[in-house]
């Protein structure tokens, strides 16, 4: 059994993780102590707090965290990410504590190690540099008012677009996960605290989008790919308002438990689940929930290769949205404070918006209609993604001293949930499964960011 700090260790215990007899600790079942193996270097780098967390009649169990880093070679990454909070749900306690600390070791795992970190790498003359400027997806005209609230960035710019290669001359080396070639992409589209231009700044576009942690890089790989698909699928959804269809009840009764289905149908708050349709061999669902009338939403997506585990995690992550929307109205109760402070763009949101009107919960579009339960795989949809031209960049994102296998994607096609309206997908999506007959114009998707 590792050593951990005594704040670690009763959140451990309370979390279901540990079992503590006196001076004795032990891992409570095989699961756990496999877990505790693979993060015991995560649980040792930072104050890690663990809290269990229970909905009264709920079966899915819940763990949150709360996390600052605080060893040397982090301080960078410290300054860009200070503390930061985790959340894990699974059918059991354990579970998610497991789940919980994955996504902790996913944050910390993408945080710079400074100027030694291993992962960045020199420039090698001649080798092809992925175009950033197409994986971040912004528009010409969400580049221009970049550049007027970031002046900085105009270093190398022409006209209203950014270089973003005259940035920094920190690289990190991605493959593409198609064909294997190599490529470099600047180390600050990956990794959090990554300075710019010498002068100690950030530029802010890393993120945990198509990352994944897992005990092998293959499983990581997977998880990775997965969200990228529901990513790309939520958002031509969210902003075109299309492609949204509700699950059946005898589906719901068939791939979900009866105590869930019965939890959820019991309480105050009115959930709805969906599929969400795609031209990837994923099934993507949607779950929402909300008071009745559309205020205080509450939101969860999941991508997987079967319905079932989609709908599943869909909820789950909803529940765990619950959560998140519970201590963010804890936090700003007083009106005097939450005036002065600036209020999270989801509690803004549940407060002053109906989810009823944003997400067309009883929409069906024709092709969307017909439910398929087909089981997919990760082969079928790297095929898929050939097929189409679509290019996937492959990070190893693990971190020497933590050792947790991590894989971080990017797409210059895929869309993401972030309001990137120079993604043709985005547009285009829709019209070819033809949903509508010409695409939207980007003056309607800015009045439409997604707020989960």
């Amino acid at each position: 059994m590792h050593r951990f700090k005594s704040e670690v260790l009763n959140g451990l215990a309370s979390a279901g993780l540990v079992m503590q007899t006196g001076r004795d600790v032990k891992p409570a079942n095989p699961d756990a102590a496999q877990a505790l193996r693979l993060f015991a270097p995560v649980l040792q780098t930072g104050r890690v707090r663990l809290v269990p967390v229970s909905f009264p009649g709920c079966p899915i169990h819940f763990c949150t965290a709360v996390v600052t880093p605080h060893n040397s070679d982090e301080q960078r990454a410290k300054n860009a990410t200070g503390s930061f909070a985790a959340g894990g749900q699974a059918n059991t306690k354990v579970g998610a504590a497991i789940s919980c600390v994955g996504e902790v070791a996913e944050r910390l795992t993408l945080c710079s190690l400074g100027h030694d970190d291993p992962r960045v790498v020199a420039v090698t003359k001649g080798e092809y540099q992925a175009e950033l400027a197409s994986i971040l997806g912004f528009s010409e005209a969400q580049m221009s008012d970049l550049l007027r609230k970031r002046t900085e960035l105009r270093c190398g710019s022409r006209g209203s677009l950014i270089d973003w290669s005259k940035l920094s001359n920190r690289f990190i080396r991605v493959s593409d996960l198609l064909n294997g070639s190599v490529a470099r992409l600047p180390a600050f589209a990956a990794l959090f605290g990554e300075v710019v231009l010498e002068k100690g700044l950030t530029v802010g576009v890393s993120s945990t989008v198509g990352c994944a942690v897992w005990s092998d890089l293959e499983g990581a790989r997977e998880r990775a790919a997965l969200e990228l698909a529901e990513r790309d699928a939520v958002a031509q959804a969210w902003y075109n308002r299309l492609g949204i269809t509700l699950v059946p009840e005898p589906v719901l009764r068939e791939k979900i438990s009866d105590d869930l289905r019965k939890y959820l149908s019991q309480r105050i708050r009115k959930t709805t689940i969906c599929r969400v349709e795609t031209d990837l061999p994923v099934h993507v669902a949607v779950a929402i929930s909300h008071r009745g009338d559309g205020f205080a939403a509450a939101f969860g997506a999941c991508a997987e290769w079967d319905i079932g585990s989609a709908m599943f995690g869909a909820i789950t992550e909803m529940l765990q949205g619950e959560i998140s929307l519970s201590a963010m109205e804890a936090a700003y109760s007083d009106p005097q404070h939450a005036q002065g402070s600036r209020i999270p763009i989801q509690l803004r949101y549940a407060r002053e918006k109906s989810i009823l009107d944003d997400w067309p919960l009883g929409e069906k579009s024709e092709k969307g209609a017909c439910f398929e339960d087909k089981a997919f795989s990760l082969d079928g949809l790297l095929e898929a993604l050939r097929e189409k031209g679509i290019t996937v960049w492959e990070f190893d994102a693990t971190r020497p001293d933590l050792g947790v296998p991590c894989i971080k994607l990017f797409s210059p096609e895929l869309c993401t949930w972030q309001p990137r309206f120079g993604k043709d997908r985005l547009f285009q999506g829709v019209v070819e499964r033809g949903l509508r007959t010409e695409p939207e114009r980007e003056e309607v998707f800015a009045g439409r960011s997604f707020p989960f």
